[in-house]
């Protein structure tokens, strides 16, 4: 059969996302198959310094009992974060109670220019591990060159990212493709073009998917 092939529809803000990447990357070692990593921001609205995690979960009405009053929100953070966890304990991981919302704009055209020079992955780690593992801002663009300079991507290179709109036009195209597949979730996954997947799933979902279409008879 064809090799298989996922389209992977992300947001470095998105711990779900964060997710699905170790998935893939622990599905890696037994299958071999190709990730395209297509990019889009979720949450253009955050502030452009970036916010508290707090303030995200109070924007997005998290908290309210079913009485209308309002709980604490750090006492529903770390709900929410050990909830995560335990999600995350099959792939070897721990997620830090960080309270801290990026704005991943500045990330998110340097992951495109980073796709366009090889490095698409590589970046991928790399700025999660940086904000959601280390707990560091990457708002501005100074933390994201740094963190594309650990990758071998160079500072003056790098400004092609935030200076050219092709870029930004590449953002919006990817959120345009995610909606036409019939979805503006994420993290969602389209495998071989064929198959939708969204939020996350647990590995043994993904098995199940990989050895039907390894079991397909080729054309």
């Amino acid at each position: 059969m064809a090799r298989i092939s996922i389209k992977f529809f992300m947001d470095y803000i998105c711990e779900y996302c964060f997710l699905g990447f170790h998935t893939l990357q622990t599905l890696k070692k037994e299958y071999d198959f190709d990730v395209e990593y297509m990019l889009l921001e979720i949450h253009p609205d955050t502030p452009k310094e970036g916010a508290t995690m707090d303030w995200h979960m109070r924007d997005l009405g998290a908290g309210v009992r079913e009485d209308g009053t309002q709980e604490d929100v750090t006492e529903h953070r770390a709900y929410w974060v050990s909830t995560l966890n335990q999600i995350a304990a099959p792939l070897g991981i721990v997620i830090p109670n960080k309270n801290l919302f990026a704005n991943t704009r500045n990330a998110l055209l340097a992951g495109q220019y980073a796709k366009q020079v090889g490095k698409g992955e590589e970046f991928t780690r790399a700025i999660w591990d940086y904000y959601m593992l280390g707990m560091h801002d990457i708002s501005s663009r100074e933390a994201v060159e740094t963190v594309a300079e650990g990758v071998g991507i160079p500072r003056a290179e790098l400004a092609a990212a935030f200076s050219d709109p092709i870029y930004r036009a590449e953002l919006l195209a990817n959120q345009q493709l995610q909606l036409a597949f019939g979805t503006d979730r994420v993290p969602c996954f389209v495998v071989n073009n064929e198959f939708l997947i969204v939020g996350n799933k647990p590995l043994d979902t993904w098995r199940q998917l990989f050895g039907e279409l390894l079991s397909r008879p080729e054309a």
